[in-house]
């Protein structure tokens, strides 16, 4: 009785696993399916090095506000869950052939340029958007948005988007060339020289960028749900390598490999970090269950199994193919009997076939009728009907004949 009860606890074991971890695992599940790959963002601060840009008012210098506002662009996209790739994240020189090189290597969804203006006179002030080719205009139209929703309460005027196909001839992406404000202007430089307005600037293109990409921030609340279920060494697996990309600096950059657009198009066939460890226990537990659950029934299964050979044999012996494989194992030994005694053929012609064969001298010839005799080659040949073998007709001795 205790060993009957032990083994229905362990077979029930494999029941209670599947109904404590399948919440977590649909769980899990969902959230993967939903998250999509991630995206990367080409970052250029404009000029550098050797190439100060316009020098404004108040001290300031181009190439400085393009990359203080570039990195806390890239600091903000980076707590969102993108891969931000910098064309130069010192002081350095880059011509327009590397930056356009160091986002085509990334790969990356969109390639957002940053400067700023500059004039001859201090009247012109606002913000515009450049972009090379009309497939640009999405997400041109979508930057210049967020710049002006942000710049408007300040005064300063939208100068929407304004093609300019003699720049950027090589990034395969969407691209942007955000010129925001002129630091030749004496309100707008008031405004740059503001760390906070300069932060507020960056949020404004972290909005444009993700405005344009609404997958970012999908992912983002993708990767909050799933935080709060363990996902083991799967979601280590889930991270894809990343690459070292040079840039002009001398320095690199990481990007993960197959991200962005590459990504989107890879993502159905990467891999989900293999058989997670409950499963995997779940296969054994199952198995165990299955054992034990025979051993404890074994003589019901014997029985079951003698009876399911008992009808599958009669099933063969009523079945036309069990007949007809008889019948073609009895002609085969008939055959090959026929063969072993007298060398003849393996099938003879039936013996009234052969009164119409031209070819057998035995009924060519004229039966004798005196006393009835019969030829002797006639008395001892050998005869077959349907197939079978008739015993040749021996003539009695007068010591056998009756008196």
């Amino acid at each position: 009785m205790r060993r009957a009860r032990l083994l229905h606890v362990l077979a029930s074991a494999p029941v209670a696993v599947v109904l404590t971890v399948a919440p977590a695992l649909s769980s899990a599940a969902v959230g993967a399916a939903t998250i999509p790959p991630p995206y990367v963002v080409a970052i250029d601060p404009g000029h550098g090095g050797s190439d100060p840009g316009a020098l404004g008012l108040d001290g300031l210098v181009e190439k400085n506000l393009t990359l203080d506002v570039s990195d806390r662009l890239a600091a903000l996209l980076r707590a969102d869950g993108v891969t931000v790739v910098m064309t130069r994240t010192t002081d350095a020189s880059v011509s327009i052939q590397e930056r356009s090189d160091i986002a085509n290597a990334a790969h990356a969804d969109v390639f957002l340029p940053i400067y700023f203006n500059s004039w001859t006179t201090p009247i012109p002030d606002g913000s515009v958007v450049l972009y090379p080719s009309a497939g640009d205009i999405p997400f041109a139209t979508d930057i210049s948005q967020a710049v002006t929703n942000y710049i408007s309460p300040y005064g300063d005027d939208d100068g929407g988007i304004v093609l300019r196909n003699d720049w950027w001839l090589q990034p395969t992406m969407p691209v942007a060339t955000v010129e925001s404000l002129f630091i030749s202007n004496p309100h707008d430089a008031a405004l740059l020289s503001k760390a906070s307005f300069r932060q507020g600037l960056a949020e404004a293109l972290r909005n444009g960028v993700e405005t344009y990409l609404p997958g970012i921030l999908q992912r983002m609340q993708g990767l909050h749900a799933a935080a709060s279920v363990p996902q083991g060494a799967g979601a280590a697996a889930s991270a894809p390598p990343a690459v070292a990309l040079p840039t002009a600096a001398g320095k690199s950059v990481l990007a993960p490999i197959g991200s962005g657009r590459a990504a989107a198009r890879t993502a159905p066939a990467a891999a989900t970090g293999g058989t997670p460890a409950v499963l995997r226990v779940f296969e054994v537990l199952m198995l165990l269950a299955v054992v034990l659950l025979a051993i404890r029934y074994r003589r019901r299964l014997i029985g079951l199994a003698g009876s399911g050979l008992a009808l599958a044999s009669t099933w063969s012996r009523d079945s036309g193919l069990h007949h007809r494989t008889l019948r073609r194992r009895r002609r085969l030994t008939r055959e090959r009997g026929l063969t072993a005694a007298g060398g003849a053929a393996p099938r003879g012609r039936p013996a009234y076939d052969d009164p119409f064969s031209e070819s057998r001298g035995v009924w060519d010839r004229a039966l004798p009728t005196v006393h009835g005799a019969l030829p002797e080659d006639l008395l001892s040949a050998s005869f077959e009907v349907r197939g079978r073998p008739v015993k040749p007709v021996r003539r009695p001795s007068l010591d056998e004949l009756p008196l």
